[in-house]
């Protein structure tokens, strides 16, 4: 591939094959794993320490998604790291012959475990519009994560892997230890990833965001007062509030009575909501302050029953009823 035209660089190949159904890894890349034969003592120098890592207890560092248990690593592990030993491997020829048994299963289980090394899973595309789960685990070995999204078709698939060694230390801890270690160790992996509902909840709480956002459902109107005589008693209002704890008389609702220019307040105790009880109030309140010009309401069976229209017709006020 030619260089780009004033970069010092050189575009050499894509390391991950980007398909339909998601993410592949190429062969190139695994090619080390494949070729890697334990036969120097000193492996782990000349890799390093991530790499050691990589093919040991943090398969995830290779972007490849590695479906092993402690037995199929746990004979890798102890040999790599002897008790009181250091960090090497043993020479071990290529086909073996005259061996005892723990070095013929220490063989197998390299090999089976450089081959899901080797595998191409598929890890599915990160999407910032998906829900997310996090799933981690921990044991006296190490540490686990996986980052998964929810599919099209409802199925979660795979996003990341993580995982990590235990310390000395964090291996003596108790099993709830290493399993809140586990949690925190994973959010600090992929909290970029988990941050949505927060970075929503900021923007929802912008004031220039709500000032300038476009308003949605209806539109704005105006408020249609209801018009007011500028005398006290002349439009009143009613309505029921219950039902209460029964008194020792029986009552169980109250009738309010707010005179809409004074906004003077009268309340009546009363046994049930019944056109009878309320005809029965509003004539006392009649008596005391006047008759009004006009009674508002709710649309209550008391009020629009046929012998509640009729008393309006008799004390000469008319009735406007409410939403």
């Amino acid at each position: 591939m030619k260089p780009l035209e004033g970069n010092d660089f050189t575009v050499h190949e894509l390391k991950d094959a980007l398909r339909e159904r998601g993410l592949f890894t190429t062969g190139t890349k695994t090619e080390l794993v494949l070729r890697l034969s334990v036969v120097d003592p000193n492996i782990w120098t000349i890799l390093g320490e991530k790499r050691r890592q990589a093919l040991t207890g943090n398969a995830s560092s290779t972007d490849t998604a590695v479906e092993t248990t402690d037995e199929s690593t746990s004979p890798v592990d102890n040999t790599l790291v002897p008790e009181g030993g250091s960090r090497s491997l043993p020479l071990l020829p290529e086909e073996p012959d005259d061996h005892s048994q723990r070095e013929l299963e220490l063989i197998q289980k390299e090999r089976e475990l450089k081959h899901r090394l080797a595998s191409k899973p598929m890890l599915a595309i990160y999407s910032p519009n998906a829900d997310s789960e996090l799933h981690c685990d921990a044991s006296a070995s190490g540490f686990g994560g996986i980052l998964f999204q929810k599919q099209g078709d409802c199925s979660w698939k795979p996003i990341s892997f993580w995982s990590q060694r235990t310390t000395p230390t964090e291996a003596k801890y108790h099993s709830y230890e290493l399993e809140c270690l586990a949690v925190i160790y994973a959010l600090k992996r992929f909290h970029i990833y988990l941050m949505r509902e927060k970075v929503k909840e900021h923007i929802a709480n912008c004031l220039r965001c709500i000032e300038f956002s476009p308003s949605s459902g209806k539109s704005e109107g105006f408020l249609h007062n209801i018009p007011k005589e500028k005398l006290p008693f002349a439009t009143i209002h009613v309505d029921h509030f219950g039902p209460l704890e029964k008194t020792g008389k029986g009552n169980r609702h109250i009738l309010l009575i707010v005179d809409a220019f004074t906004k003077f307040i009268r309340v009546y105790t009363c046994k049930a909501t019944t056109t009878d009880e309320s005809r029965k109030c509003l004539r006392d309140y009649f008596r005391a302050y006047s008759k009004p010009k006009r009674l508002v309401s709710d649309r209550g069976s008391c009020f629009t029953s046929d012998l509640f229209k009729e008393f309006s017709k008799d004390e000469i006020f008319s009735i406007s009823l409410s939403p």
